[in-house]
C-alpha cells in the first residue's frame, strides 16, 4: 500500500471503525502524556513547544499542498490552508508576537478555537478518513494535526495565563474577523467552500436545509457558530474548573479548621 496513493485508491478506512478507535486511542494517549509531561511548563516552554509545533505543521501542510497538486486535487477548497481548523498555523504564529494585541489574538483561538476543533475532529474525522485508508498520509495528516491542535490548546487554557472572559472573547472576535471575510469572499466569488460559508457538505441534513432555503441566512448562522460555540464550552468548562477547584480548597480548610 503506498502511503502516498491517490485517495481512492484503496478502500476507505472510515469514521467509527477500528482504525478511526486506534488512531483516537493512540493519540489520546500521546496528548494525556504530553500535557502530563508539561504539567510544570515555564512561559518560555510553552513559546518554545508553540514554535515547534507551528513550525512542523507547516512544513507537513506544504506537504499536503505538493500531494493534492501532484494527484490532480487543485480546487482550493482541496488544498488552500483556510479551513477554520487551518487557522492553528496562523494563530500559533500570532501568539508568539511580542504585541500583546496580537499575542492576545492568537492565544484566544488556540484556545477557543483550537481545543474544540481538535476534539470534534478527533471524534469526527470527515475530510480524511471517509476517503483514504488508516496508513495514508491524509489520515496520519489530519488526525495527528488536530492532535496537536487539542494538545497546544489545552497547554494555552491551562498554562498561559489567558484570560477566560467577555474581554478574552474579543480577542477571539478580532482574529477570526480578519480571515472569516477572506474566505466568505472566496467562497461566493470563487465558488469553493472553505470553512462551510457557501456548502453544506458533509453537515448534518438541517443544514443542507437551510442553505438550500437561504444560503445568505445559512452562512449567517455558521459565522456565530464558529463564533460563539468555541467561546460558550470553553467558558463553561473554565467556570467548572473554578468552581471544582474551589470546592477542594474549601475542603482542605475545613479539614485543618478541625485539626
Amino acid at each position: 500500500m503506498n502511503f502516498f496513493s491517490d485517495r481512492d485508491a484503496y478502500p476507505a478506512c472510515g469514521i467509527f471503525s477500528l482504525g478511526h478507535f486506534i488512531f483516537f486511542v493512540v493519540i489520546g494517549a500521546l496528548i494525556v502524556l504530553g500535557l502530563y509531561l508539561s504539567r510544570n511548563i515555564t512561559k518560555r516552554g510553552l513559546r518554545d513547544q508553540t514554535i515547534v509545533s507551528v513550525s512542523i505543521l507547516w512544513t507537513l501542510e506544504i506537504i499536503k499542498i505538493g500531494y493534492n497538486h501532484i494527484h490532480g486535487y487543485f480546487g482550493l477548497d482541496q488544498w488552500f490552508p483556510l479551513a477554520f481548523c487551518s487557522l492553528f498555523l496562523y494563530a500559533a504564529i500570532f501568539a508568539l508576537s511580542k504585541n500583546e494585541v496580537i499575542k492576545n489574538m492568537g492565544q484566544a483561538w488556540l484556545i477557543f478555537g483550537g481545543i474544540l476543533g481538535g476534539f470534534c475532529y478527533l471524534v469526527y474525522p470527515s475530510t480524511s478518513l471517509p476517503s483514504v485508508p488508516a496508513f495514508h498520509f491524509l489520515a496520519f495528516h489530519g488526525m495527528g494535526y488536530h492532535g496537536v491542535l487539542l494538545y497546544i490548546g489545552i497547554l494555552y487554557f491551562i498554562h498561559s495565563g489567558f484570560e477566560i472572559s467577555f474581554k478574552g472573547f474579543k480577542y477571539y472576535f478580532l482574529f477570526l474577523s480578519i480571515f472569516f471575510p477572506i474566505a466568505i469572499i472566496m467562497d461566493y466569488r470563487l465558488n469553493v467552500n472553505l470553512m462551510f460559508f457557501r456548502d453544506a457538505y458533509n453537515l448534518p441534513e438541517f443544514a443542507k436545509a437551510i442553505a438550500e432555503w437561504n444560503l445568505p441566512i445559512y452562512t449567517i448562522i455558521v459565522v456565530l457558530f464558529y463564533l460563539l460555540l468555541p467561546y460558550v464550552i470553553i467558558y463553561g468548562i473554565d467556570k467548572f474548573s473554578a468552581f471544582i477547584h474551589k470546592r477542594k480548597e474549601n475542603a482542605v480548610l475545613q479539614e485543618d479548621v478541625k485539626k
